[in-house]
């Protein structure tokens, strides 16, 4: 071979080299050549992992390998040129599921809570049901005769109107009579707590209500418009915790070392928020509200979240007393149960503030949200029930066109069981559950 055609094959090898190197380079750096039309283009992948975790998987009609198992909870989809690609997931029993994913370049798109709902119910009981109450990973049905049925057995009469946090004893209220009784699940004990009220003179024409602290077995509150005190269930002795003139105590709420109540002001139309120590029995400290409060709900050990009657809806440090207004026109609320992310269910919209992560605040518009009701946080934290009179939607936080947005039961009353991931509710005085997919 001449010199000259020895460095024409150099020439050639060595432009071939840095072709075949930049297109090598081009590649491990994520640029694809993409026919339509015609470029080079930095491709993107989206990650999506589904409930249940083995759906199968379409990418704009294509099917895609689910690749979720023992080691990995999802499915990564590779080498996808920028674009918007609608993403269908279909298991059977559960209605599809579909979304828009929009991919950029480098960058993977996540869809990490992709929840299908089951098509079917399963009915839990046998005869007609009136009520029912979650307690832990039981339900009590209330039957047409007001018996209390818990896993077949009878453990109470009425309705449920609180529970301790052990679930050991629940108060029972006749709505007929008014009479109350204090029922131990562990040894079927059934303490008539009207009897002690009457002899106390708590009786028809007083003023009073009757509130379980979770965290005492032995003690019920009794909460008088000027007096809170506390009754022995063993004895029916009275102890006396607080009393004041001039105003009206309300909306009394207890944690493990507080009570917190209002005192309503009537001549001003304000409201203070008074902690109160449950074992130095002194008052910590006091916050006043131009308004009158019409809730008070933990969020945390140290928040809570006060409504108002117009509709305010304030967040409460403690200790401290720092107050933040997070929403008005508040009808019904809802906190996780990390105490994250609050919920505010308002007669224009719903609303969603998180709390130290980097999501901030979501709203949306329902459809007919006048008419709802109620609101209760998925056990994922990204999806909500939306209860209506008639009927129970669920809601995905990252379904901001509402195409996911859909009812999963024809029923206004229902409960939700976050440890078993179950839906309890009543359809045709039938009590029915609807289990979500746990993996």
């Amino acid at each position: 071979m001449t010199p000259k055609k020895r460095r024409r094959l150099f020439y050639i090898m060595l432009a071939a080299f840095l072709v075949l190197g930049a297109a090598v380079v081009l590649y491990v750096n994520g640029w694809r050549l993409d026919f339509s039309p015609l470029g080079l283009k930095r491709i993107g992948a989206i990650y999506v992992r589904s409930f249940p975790r083995s759906a199968r998987i379409y990418l704009d009609n294509r099917a895609i390998k689910n690749d979720s198992g023992f080691l990995q909870s999802g499915t990564m989809i590779n080498d996808l040129f920028p674009k918007d690609y609608e993403l269908r997931l279909e298991y059977d029993g559960y209605e599809p599921w579909k979304e828009n994913v929009s991919v950029s370049p480098t960058l993977v798109a996540e869809v990490k809570y992709a929840v299908l709902l089951p098509k079917t119910s399963l009915a839990v009981s046998t005869g007609t049901v009136k009520n029912f109450w979650l307690l832990g990973d039981a339900v009590a049905a209330q039957n047409e005769k007001g018996d209390l049925l818990a896993n077949g057995k009878k453990i109470g009469n009425g309705e449920i109107v609180g529970q301790t946090g052990n679930l050991k004893n629940i108060l029972t209220k006749n709505p007929k009579t008014g009479g109350y009784f204090w029922n131990n699940l562990d040894n079927n004990q059934h303490t008539n707590i009207t009897a002690f009220l009457n002899k106390l003179g708590f009786g028809a024409n007083k003023q009073f209500s009757v509130i379980v602290d979770q965290w005492d077995e032995k003690n019920l509150i009794l909460l008088e418009p000027t007096r809170i005190s506390l009754l022995d269930t063993g004895r029916g002795g009275l102890t006396n915790v607080y009393k004041i003139n001039g105003t009206s105590l309300e909306n009394l709420v207890s944690s493990q070392f507080l009570f917190v109540w209002t005192e309503f002001n009537k001549k001003t139309g304000t409201s203070t928020l008074v902690t109160y120590d449950k074992f130095l029995k002194k008052i910590n400290s006091s916050s006043e509200f131009d308004n009158k409060n019409k809730e008070l709900r933990w969020i945390t050990k140290d928040k809570l979240a006060v409504l108002q009657n117009d509709g305010r809806l304030y967040v409460y440090g403690i200790p401290g007393g720092e107050t933040t207004k997070i929403a008005d026109d508040v009808k019904a609320f809802a906190a996780t149960s990390d105490g994250g992310a609050i919920a505010a269910l308002e007669n224009g919209s719903l609303e969603i503030f998180f709390y130290n992560t980097e999501k901030d605040y979501y709203r949306f518009n329902l459809p007919d949200v006048r008419r709802a009701t109620k609101i209760i946080w998925y056990s994922d934290s990204n999806h909500l029930f939306v209860v209506y009179p008639d009927r129970t939607a669920f809601l995905d936080l990252n379904d901001s066109a509402l195409k996911n947005f859909a009812n999963v039961i024809n029923s206004g009353r229902a409960e939700y069981d976050r440890n078993n991931n179950r839906l309890y509710f009543i359809e045709d005085s039938v009590l029915r559950t609807l289990d979500f997919p746990k993996d």
